[in-house]
């Protein structure tokens, strides 16, 4: 059943598309959709979930928190995850292909996705390995993290606990130089070694890319949520549980609200632990067919993403309260965030637990983190495997042999952070690729999805001023979105809404000249007035409609195209879920929004605080330069869009969704 686009004006005399739709049967896909999403959801649930969600609950208030948290899975993570859904499965192709077919500019853009992508799976590949080398440990009859001869007074036994399980990480474990700009450059050997495992086991996951993934993404995402179960229900059994739980839930700050950072925070850990603007959704969405609904699964995939989290903050915090008890301290004196949660606190909790009992959950605990790491690992290296296996320079290789180059080269660059330094650098690298690159990665996504695509076609319905009318409002915005994040971060914190309250008028400004400008009809030129013929295809819309095409032209564009591959496979009386109107409003005006000023956040602590986390110019440089060479494609994709032609498929890049053909108007 073929769809007829909702006409956004300026039809008549015009050109009418008709249009086909093409299924690429030689592509692999999923077994059943619940693969998909199952496979979605075990790239989505990862480590933050377990280390950094209760750790930002906790130190903004509680329960709270969850309020920004679930405005920003609504107004940032859905709308984008949708967005990368449907283009994956509509295009069947990796990212490159994906957005290099809504325009040939943008292969730039989708190679900057692949490459932040694969810039986190060298590092957490890293984290994996750790997880291997502790669980290892956790079958010694005396765990290593703790002191030999603990002393009988509570404070003094956690001050020796603390210390035991801070040198068993960093010279055990990741052989740490004490001081990060003085390196010996001595490697771990005991971590080379884990890391060597976890990149050839990945390489065997996706060594027959979807079709092999297919067979283990059902225990990769089973087991830890069966462990987890586990850890819950044990650790409520624990004594000072209770107080753990409290110091989650149950507890509500709301003055924690007023802190613009904690808003940061939730949007910065949605964006993050859902997995979008890496490359991996587009590129397991390709695997789909062309009946799956996007929308649908987005949300399953989000929600259930976001139910992890809260669930995991239990089974945290019920340890953490048993562990705050046993030392005589507070909850908040034990509760950190990150690798030190996962690699130095908890392992203390658990081993006040009894002899056995400590020894199975320890297993337990590294076990949960090890399969939450893989699942994102292994859909990481997907997400690039694709970019190879969908480029024209790479296609005609074996899936085996792209699989073994993706992990060979990715296991050397795994090796950098193998050194005494390298806990440092991948400090610094994740928190510029991930509050820097994929931000703006997530920004350029929304601007270039719905402000630019078939630009032309929506000037032209709106008329001969359409280019001029869709020029002013879209610079009003991003003038709105410059001038509001500049001032806003650098008057007094007090005055902070003078930076909004100056966007707004800018907008207002911008959309209501931009309105006027689609209204006015060209004056007639001398060439007229001598009795030459009017400007060919004057625009017919309606006035509700130039409107609709200046505020959401492209957006619906993209919109209804979307939509349309969805409905042409459905039967006349099958009702499946579209992307919504209010889809488009979204990402058009709200999220790239918030994401601006996420990014300007971040970029605002670093001018603050001279640099991340304290670390020499040196590493500043490092990180910077990551995010340097992410934006440096997107850049050359612009500019030089021949230059990225080795990435694509022209073959595939022409199936997007729907293959227009234009037919003289009746």
């Amino acid at each position: 059943m073929a769809v007829p686009q909702q006409d956004l004006g300026g039809g008549g005399g015009a050109e009418e598309e008709n249009y086909t739709y093409e299924e690429d049967s030689t592509r692999a896909q999923w077994k059943t959709r619940w693969h998909f999403v199952v496979g979605a959801i075990g790239s989505a649930v990862g480590l933050g979930n377990l280390w950094r969600f209760p750790f930002l609950v906790y130190r903004y208030g509680g329960g709270p928190f969850l309020i920004p948290y679930f405005l920003a899975l609504v107004f940032v993570g859905i709308p984008l995850l949708i967005l990368e859904f449907a283009l994956g499965q509509s295009c069947g192709g990796g990212n490159v292909v994906c957005w290099g077919a809504l325009h040939k500019r943008l292969r730039g853009l989708g190679l900057a996705a692949v490459y932040a992508g694969f810039v986190v799976v060298t590092y957490y590949n890293i984290i994996i390995a750790l997880s291997i080398f502790y669980g290892i440990f956790s079958f010694s009859k005396h765990l290593p993290w703790v002191a030999t001869n603990p002393p009988a007074d509570p404070s003094e036994r956690a001050a020796a606990n603390v210390a035991a399980s801070d040198a068993f990480f960093s010279e055990k474990a990741l052989h740490l130089a004490a001081d990060p700009d003085l390196p010996g450059m001595i490697a771990a050997g005991n971590l080379i070694a884990a890391v060597l495992f976890t990149w050839i086991l990945v390489g065997l996951i996706i060594n027959n890319g979807v079709k092999s993934v297919t067979n283990v993404v059902f225990w990769t995402v089973g087991l830890p949520c069966v462990t987890l179960i586990v850890l819950i229900i044990s650790g409520a059994a624990l004594p000072g549980s209770l107080d753990g739980v409290r110091g989650y839930l149950g507890t509500w700050d709301m003055s924690k609200l007023a802190d613009a950072s904690a808003w940061s925070s939730a949007t910065s850990q949605i964006f993050f632990s859902i997995g979008i603007c890496f490359g991996i959704m587009t590129a397991y969405a390709s695997y789909n067919g062309k009946r799956m609904s996007a929308v649908k699964d987005a949300i399953i995939v989000s929600s259930f993403n976001s139910f992890y989290s809260v669930m995991a903050g239990f089974a945290v915090y019920a340890v953490l309260g048993n562990l705050a008890l046993t030392e005589g301290s507070s909850v908040e004196s034990v509760m950190v965030a990150g690798p030190s949660l996962a690699f130095k606190t908890f392992p203390i909790a658990l081993a006040q637990l009894p002899m056995g009992a400590k020894q199975f959950f320890c297993i337990l605990f590294f076990g949960t983190l090890f399969f939450l790491g893989i699942d994102s690992s292994f859909s990481l290296c997907e997400a690039a495997a694709t970019a190879l296996h969908d480029s024209c320079a790479l296609r005609h290789l074996d899936q085996r042999m792209i699989a073994t180059i993706v992990s060979v080269f990715g296991f050397m660059c795994s090796l950098l952070y193998t050194a005494d330094i390298g806990y440092y650098l991948l400090d610094v690298v994740d928190h510029y690729t991930n509050n820097l690159l994929v931000v703006a990665i997530g920004f350029l996504y929304c601007i270039s999805a719905t402000w630019l695509y078939r630009l032309d076609e929506v000037e032209e319905k709106i008329g001969p001023t359409g280019k001029h009318a869709l020029g002013i409002h879209n610079a009003a915005w991003l003038c709105a979105i410059i001038v509001g994040n500049v001032v806003g971060f650098a008057v007094d914190p007090k005055f902070f809404y003078v930076g909004p309250i100056l966007a707004v008028v800018i907008v207002l400004v911008g959309t209501l000249s931009a309105i006027v400008v689609a209204m006015k009809k060209p004056s007639g030129s001398k060439d007229e007035e001598r009795g030459a013929a009017r400007p060919a295809n004057p625009s017919s819309a309606t006035t509700k409609e130039r409107v609709v095409l200046v505020l959401l032209g492209p957006a619906e564009m993209l919109r209804n195209d979307l939509n349309r591959c969805i409905l042409a496979l459905y039967d006349a009386n099958i009702h499946p879920w579209t992307i919504h109107i209010a889809w488009s409003i979204v990402v058009k005006y709200i999220t790239p929004t918030v994401l601006s000023i996420v990014f300007s956040s971040t970029i605002n602590d670093l001018a603050r605080e001279g640099g991340y986390g304290g670390y020499s110019i040196g590493y500043q440089l490092f990180g910077a330069g990551v995010v340097f060479v992410g934006l440096l494609l997107v850049v050359i994709g612009v500019a030089v869009p021949d230059a990225l032609d080795v990435w694509v498929d022209d073959v595939r890049e022409s199936l997007f969704i729907i293959t227009r053909r234009r037919t003289p108007g009746r």
